[in-house]
């Protein structure tokens, strides 16, 4: 008998399989077909650097020396995952796929999702291709996320386009299959970065002699000069504006068989050249008027800088037409050098009045069975008004949660509250997220317009909504995010800035949909956070004599926030518009703000510019931007040591000489003559030559200090650090090259710094945090990487262009509204394709795929040289003979006995001893316990938790006894496929360290 799905043709089969994975969101993505699932289990953190190895093979079912690896059988399953995808897709189509990562944590079953962009592939594709676009995404997530237990990987395809629907489809795989083998080439070049074989980042061709009259003119000797003999050679210099009784010269001069002509014009040790074509001259003054002045005719100008060097003539020659830069010694080529043109960044503007438009705004949520948040209270605070809503006053019909909020946003939407902008903490990760789910599912009551600010890895940073009204006006608030130009809690933050009103007290654990109207007891104390028990004594004996009631104290404890937000935020404005003239309400971030300041400022546009790093080049000085560096050399200390924390590490490394004007790609070998980025191959000392290793490089993202020879891209005056102290350079490949300009950021850092100092002198706290934190954001910003990836929410009518042409997916849908990821216009030649056959209806606002949307605006090479200058400060205190260095992280050290008293002040750049260690614990990077000499218990555990006091002494104990330490806490993340915000409860495991030595110490010490 013949199955119904066998009568149904592929394509309403392929609609079926789109629409069953539509009913189970939790395992399927919308529009997407799982293709494809495997388990691995068990990989360790050698699995990326083995799978590039297995790749780099070719023939994976052969070979017999890769299975002694351990990650070798679950490399395999990912291979064969991908062949087995591969084989599933049609001929004649192009599909869309998705890796999703699903990790399921062991002890509470709960998953958790990641989910890679889109790729394409069609039957076709080289799978080697598709191992690498997997394996860098795997590892970006590896790196990023921490993990605890199975993952499952899931590889999701959907149809994008056949060739029935485009006449040129051969044109669009010849297109994919071109961006393939670019990648594939691009990565393997990445990968051989690490490898000491001798071929330079730069091709060689780029330096090449291609500039004829630059290289074939050989210093100073231009030629013959040209004499007034014969009435030609006369007209020749009165044409070309040669006058007599000048030191001005003419020449002749042959190249290649032909007669050029070569001004000089002398101005004490500068020759400025220009070239000319003497037939082209020749034949003008036969043909013109002899007064006409030909100059402009110049074929190629330079300037010669001319001077002696220990008897050698040395001409640095430099051409602004050609970007060509030349260094001759006594007639002879020692250095070429080749400009890269680039963008210059330009001054910023003050503002003239300070902007006092602000607000607050802020929700409170319970948490469902499900552990969702669900907001049940909303409100906000202008400098006119406050107002609360809690769930279900007013409303009649509908969803309560979604129409307490619309409400709210329709309340502020009046013509006073114009352009405000509306802060709420941390609202990129929480409110944002249940604000933009009541207004897309709220769209059939409301005319907003919602735009989204993100980041380049899609953050969200700030919502604008707008709304028409009468005459065509309209009216538009912001969200934005406080957190990011405050980055700690608010807690905190009324601490620091003294406000009147400060955050509350409240049972968060306790409401829930049934415990909304209740009116009593004050909650017992276990549904309290983070407070002390004779705090929660004082809160119970307020309600003595009343009942404790969930919407009055909800609002009460809203109604604080809300207040002691805006108080924060105006007296923060107020106090950087007093200061610099500038308003908050302008950037979104604290870098961003710090970058305003400094460039309405400080920034000295005509005499320091900075330039913009772009493409290969900007590619080639990312790789030598590398972190500070955190060392664990000892696990354990029971004699005094000493702790140092740097003053302003970071500010101070900004006041060293930066690599600025425009960059040059040059053919300098000599180290010690060059100020820049070198890619060298670099042999780093033994262990026993120079005990803790001090130059870093990138590895598979990671930071590593090496042992042993390797090819990298430093720059260079922490190269030549490395140098003094045992490193040897085997061969400079290539390096670009600055001028060594002082005094950037000086002016900056001064500044601001003296502001610090003087507010630690007065006990302004508010100032000094502000300072502080003004001091420390600059530099990042400098070096902040493009990445094209934005949410926008698009009505279905405009969905379908973007999904052609831009690298776009859907992840939420409600009510003709889509909230669409997407990671910036596809390849500009695939767009072109697709809109040649209008393929989408809308044909206004092209794409301009020349310039797409998020291009890169980043100087990554002030941030590479203020961090490697940031490590060579600290580096000098890890090998001192007499004093071990015991470990440390990017601003501070841990030493056996005092450093010199020279290093230490209260200014700039000079350490401050922070504690004395009697016993010390430190069993991994940032993670430790030390007891001081005060008797004190400190703990530093990044990314954990410590509410539940479960790092103590003796846990910290236990993990050097080589016990493993499981730690459950929990968190939020947010779930864009439904727009929610989900509480999970992770589990985080400390390995214990084995080393027998030490628990042996450490149990006779028990004794």
């Amino acid at each position: 008998m013949v199955s119904l799905m066998d009568q149904i043709n592929e394509t309403d089969k392929n609609n079926i399989k789109l629409l069953e994975s539509r009913f189970n969101e939790i395992d399927n993505i919308p529009g997407y077909i799982l293709n494809g699932n495997i388990n691995l289990n068990g990989i360790d953190e050698n699995f990326v650097t083995e799978f590039y190895k297995v790749i780099e093979f070719g023939e994976y079912e052969t070979i017999t020396e890769l299975e002694k690896y351990f990650n070798y059988g679950e490399i395999i399953k990912v291979i064969d995952l991908f062949n087995g995808v591969i084989k599933k897709l049609k001929v004649g189509r192009v599909y869309k796929l998705l890796f999703r990562w699903k990790t399921t944590d062991q002890h509470t079953n709960r998953y958790s999702y990641n989910t890679s962009p889109s790729l394409f592939i069609h039957s076709e594709t080289d799978i080697k291709i598709y191992l690498y676009k997997f394996i860098t995404n795997f590892n970006v997530y590896l790196i990023k996320y921490h993990f605890n237990g199975l993952i499952d990987l899931d590889v999701f395809t959907k149809e994008w386009i056949s060739v029935e629907e485009l006449k040129t489809y051969d044109k669009l795989i010849d297109r994919i299959v071109y961006l393939d083998k670019k990648y594939k080439d691009e990565h393997e070049l990445k990968l051989n970065l690490l490898k000491s074989n001798k071929k330079g980042y730069f091709d060689k061709d780029i330096l090449n002699n291609k500039y004829d009259f630059i290289t074939n003119i050989k210093g100073i000797n231009y030629g013959e000069i040209i004499n007034n003999s014969c009435s030609t050679d006369n007209e020749l210099k009165n044409v070309l504006n040669i006058k007599p009784g000048t030191t001005d010269e003419l020449y002749r001069i042959n190249i290649k068989g032909i007669d050029y002509l070569v001004k000089i014009i002398k101005n004490e040790d500068i020759n400025e050249v220009s070239i000319f074509s003497e037939k082209l001259i020749q034949l003008l003054i036969t043909n013109t008027d002899n007064n006409n002045d030909l100059n402009s005719l110049a074929l190629e100008k330079w300037t010669d800088k001319i001077y002696f060097d220990n008897d050698k003539i040395v001409v640095e020659r430099k051409s602004n037409l050609s970007g060509c830069w030349v260094t001759f010694i006594n007639n002879e080529i020692v250095k070429n050098q080749l400009i890269y043109q680039s963008k210059k960044l330009t001054s910023s503007y003050y503002d003239f009045e300070n902007d006092k438009n602000i607000g607050t705004i802020d929700i409170e949520t319970y948490f469902n069975d499900k552990d969702e948040a669900v907001p049940y209270s909303i409100g906000y605070k202008t400098s006119e008004k406050l107002e609360t809503f809690f769930i279900g006053d007013g409303i009649e019909d509908g969803n309560r949660v979604e129409d307490m909020i619309l409400e709210c946003i329709n309340k502020i939407f009046t013509n006073k509250n114009h352009n405000i902008k509306l802060y709420a903490h941390n609202m990129g990760d929480f409110d944002g997220i249940l604000i933009l789910k009541s207004l897309m599912n709220t769209a059939n009551k409301h005319e907003y317009n919602i735009k989204i600010f993100t980041n380049g890895d899609g953050k969200i940073m700030s919502i604008e909504i707008k709304k028409k009204i009468k005459n065509k006006k309209i009216i538009k608030i912001s969200i934005l995010d406080s957190y990011l130009l405050l980055p700690i809690n608010l807690k905190n933050l009324s601490g620091i800035f003294n406000t009147e009103i400060k955050k509350g007290i409240f049972p968060y654990q306790f409401v829930n949909e049934k415990t909304l109207n209740y009116s009593g007891e004050v909650p017992d104390y276990s549904y309290f956070n983070n407070i002390t028990p004779a705090e929660y004594l004082d809160y119970v004996n307020q309600f003595k004599n009343k009942s404790w009631n969930v919407k009055k104290e909800t609002l009460t404890y809203l109604e604080y926030d809300l207040i002691s937000l805006f108080n924060i935020i105006m007296e923060f404005n107020k106090i950087i518009y007093e200061k610099f003239k500038i308003n908050i309400s302008r950037v979104r971030t604290i870098s961003g703000l710090a970058f305003l300041i400094f460039t309405s400022k400080y920034y000295k546009e005509s005499e320091t510019p900075i330039y913009f790093s772009k493409g290969k080049l900007e590619t080639y000085i990312r790789q030598a931007y590398v972190g500070g560096i955190v060392d664990v050399n000892v696990y354990y200390t029971d004699y005094t040591t000493y702790k140092y924390d740097v003053n302003s590490h970071y500010p101070n490394a900004m006041l060293q000489p930066m690599p600025g004007g425009l960059p040059r790609i040059s053919s300098e070998t000599n180290l010690d003559k060059i100020f820049g980025f070198v890619e060298t191959i670099v042999e780093a000392p033994t262990e026993r030559e120079l005990k803790i290793p001090i130059l870093p490089v990138k590895k598979d993202e990671l930071t590593v200090l090496f042992r042993g020879t390797i090819k990298g891209i430093f720059f260079s005056e922490e190269l030549k650090y490395a140098v003094s102290v045992g490193y040897k350079i085997h061969k400079i490949l290539s390096c670009v090259e600055f001028d060594r300009v002082e005094g950037v950021f000086n002016d900056y850092i001064n500044d601001i710094y003296k502001c610090k100092t003087k507010s630690e002198q007065e006990g302004n706290k508010e100032n000094r945090f502000i300072f502080k934190l003004l001091l420390n954001s600059l530099y990042g910003r400098l070096g902040l990487k493009a990445k094209n990836c934005q949410l926008k929410i698009l009505k279905d009518k405009d969905l379908d262009k973007i999904m052609k042409t831009d690298d776009s997916e859907v992840l939420f849908k409600n009510n003709n509204l889509n909230l669409v990821r997407s990671s910036g216009p596809m390849d500009p030649e695939i767009v072109r394709i697709i809109q040649e056959e209008n393929l989408y209806a809308n044909k206004k606002d092209k794409l301009d795929p020349s310039n797409p949307w998020g291009s890169n605006s980043s100087s990554v090479q002030y941030s590479a040289a203020i961090t490697a200058y940031a490590r060579i400060f600290l580096n000098q205190f890890k090998n001192i003979k007499d004093n071990p260095y015991l470990g440390g992280d990017t601003d501070s050290i841990i030493m056996t006995t005092p450093i010199d008293e020279n290093f230490i002040g209260t200014g700039l750049g000079k350490f401050k001893l922070e504690h004395v260690i009697e016993e010390g614990f430190y069993p991994s990077k940032k993670f430790y316990l030390i007891k001081t000499n005060k008797n004190e218990i400190i703990i530093k555990a990044k990314g954990i938790n410590n509410n539940n006091n479960l790092l103590n002494y003796d846990s910290f104990k236990s993990l050097l006894l080589g016990n493993d330490l499981n730690i459950s806490q929990s968190q939020f993340k947010k779930e864009f496929k439904n727009l929610t915000i989900v509480r999970e409860n992770i589990n985080k495991k400390i390995t214990g360290v084995i080393d027998s030595e030490l628990k042996i110490k450490l149990e006779k010490k028990n004794n």
